[in-house]
Protein backbone atom coordinates (compact mmCIF):
# COMPACT_ATOMS: atom_id res chain seq x y z
CA UNK A 1 0.00 0.00 0.00
CA UNK A 2 1.43 3.38 -0.95
CA UNK A 3 1.30 6.44 1.26
CA UNK A 4 0.64 9.99 0.11
CA UNK A 5 3.30 12.49 1.16
CA UNK A 6 3.24 16.20 0.49
CA UNK A 7 5.82 18.90 1.07
CA UNK A 8 4.75 22.49 1.57
CA UNK A 9 6.77 24.66 -0.76
CA UNK A 10 5.72 28.11 0.40
CA UNK A 11 2.90 30.63 0.13
CA UNK A 12 2.66 30.21 -3.64
CA UNK A 13 1.10 26.76 -3.15
CA UNK A 14 -2.64 27.36 -3.12
CA UNK A 15 -4.38 24.00 -2.80
CA UNK A 16 -6.17 23.39 0.50
CA UNK A 17 -4.83 19.86 1.01
CA UNK A 18 -1.19 20.93 0.90
CA UNK A 19 -1.85 23.85 3.24
CA UNK A 20 -3.71 21.58 5.66
CA UNK A 21 -0.85 19.08 5.67
CA UNK A 22 1.65 21.88 6.20
CA UNK A 23 -0.36 23.30 9.10
CA UNK A 24 -0.57 19.87 10.69
CA UNK A 25 3.16 19.35 10.31
CA UNK A 26 3.89 22.52 12.32
CA UNK A 27 2.12 21.18 15.42
CA UNK A 28 5.28 19.75 16.93
CA UNK A 29 4.63 20.21 20.66
CA UNK A 30 2.37 17.86 22.63
CA UNK A 31 1.13 17.87 26.20
CA UNK A 32 -1.08 15.08 27.58
CA UNK A 33 -2.93 14.98 30.87
CA UNK A 34 -5.90 13.81 32.90
CA UNK A 35 -8.47 15.95 34.75
CA UNK A 36 -11.10 14.69 37.23
CA UNK A 37 -14.60 15.75 36.17
CA UNK A 38 -17.01 17.37 38.61
CA UNK A 39 -20.14 15.43 39.53
CA UNK A 40 -23.31 17.10 38.23
CA UNK A 41 -21.72 19.60 35.84
CA UNK A 42 -21.68 19.45 32.03
CA UNK A 43 -19.13 22.28 31.61
CA UNK A 44 -15.75 23.02 33.08
CA UNK A 45 -12.20 24.16 32.50
CA UNK A 46 -8.77 22.61 32.72
CA UNK A 47 -6.52 25.29 34.22
CA UNK A 48 -3.09 25.83 35.73
CA UNK A 49 -1.14 24.16 32.93
CA UNK A 50 1.43 26.96 32.38
CA UNK A 51 2.34 25.59 28.94
CA UNK A 52 5.15 27.02 26.82
CA UNK A 53 2.67 27.21 23.92
CA UNK A 54 -0.97 27.96 23.15
CA UNK A 55 -2.73 24.74 22.03
CA UNK A 56 -3.88 24.77 18.43
CA UNK A 57 -5.60 21.37 18.55
CA UNK A 58 -7.20 19.62 21.53
CA UNK A 59 -8.37 16.00 21.58
CA UNK A 60 -10.58 14.89 24.45
CA UNK A 61 -11.87 11.53 25.67
CA UNK A 62 -13.85 10.68 28.80
CA UNK A 63 -12.93 7.72 30.98
CA UNK A 64 -16.08 6.37 32.63
CA UNK A 65 -16.63 4.08 35.62
CA UNK A 66 -18.16 0.63 35.12
CA UNK A 67 -21.86 1.14 34.45
CA UNK A 68 -21.39 4.88 34.03
CA UNK A 69 -22.86 7.17 31.41
CA UNK A 70 -21.28 7.36 27.96
CA UNK A 71 -20.16 11.00 27.81
CA UNK A 72 -18.57 12.89 24.93
CA UNK A 73 -16.38 15.94 25.63
CA UNK A 74 -15.70 18.87 23.31
CA UNK A 75 -13.26 21.76 23.72
CA UNK A 76 -14.85 25.23 23.60
CA UNK A 77 -13.69 27.26 20.60
CA UNK A 78 -11.93 30.46 21.63
CA UNK A 79 -10.96 29.20 25.11
CA UNK A 80 -7.48 27.83 24.32
CA UNK A 81 -4.67 29.54 26.27
CA UNK A 82 -1.30 28.49 27.63
CA UNK A 83 -3.03 28.12 31.01
CA UNK A 84 -5.69 25.67 29.79
CA UNK A 85 -9.05 25.43 28.01
CA UNK A 86 -12.79 25.09 28.60
CA UNK A 87 -14.86 22.04 27.69
CA UNK A 88 -18.49 20.99 27.40
CA UNK A 89 -19.84 17.50 28.05
CA UNK A 90 -22.75 15.72 26.38
CA UNK A 91 -24.13 14.83 29.82
CA UNK A 92 -23.39 15.44 33.50
CA UNK A 93 -21.29 12.80 35.29
CA UNK A 94 -23.53 10.88 37.68
CA UNK A 95 -22.76 9.28 41.02
CA UNK A 96 -21.61 5.97 39.48
CA UNK A 97 -17.95 6.75 40.25
CA UNK A 98 -15.00 8.78 39.04
CA UNK A 99 -15.18 10.27 35.55
CA UNK A 100 -11.91 11.56 34.11
CA UNK A 101 -11.15 13.78 31.13
CA UNK A 102 -8.09 12.69 29.15
CA UNK A 103 -6.65 15.42 26.95
CA UNK A 104 -3.97 15.74 24.31
CA UNK A 105 -2.87 19.24 23.35
CA UNK A 106 -0.86 20.08 20.25
CA UNK A 107 0.87 23.35 19.49
CA UNK A 108 3.64 25.04 17.57
CA UNK A 109 7.19 25.47 18.82
CA UNK A 110 7.11 29.15 17.78
CA UNK A 111 4.49 29.73 20.46
CA UNK A 112 1.43 29.76 18.18
CA UNK A 113 0.11 33.21 18.95
CA UNK A 114 -3.40 32.17 17.93
CA UNK A 115 -5.66 31.88 20.96
CA UNK A 116 -8.09 29.44 19.38
CA UNK A 117 -8.44 26.79 16.71
CA UNK A 118 -10.43 23.67 16.00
Amino acid sequence: MSEYHSIYTGPEVDDGITKALAAKATLDLTYDGVWDLDYGSDTGAVTGLALAFVPRRIQLTVEIPAGGLHIVANPVYGSFTNDGFSYELSDMPDGAGLYRLHYSLKGESDGGSSSSSS
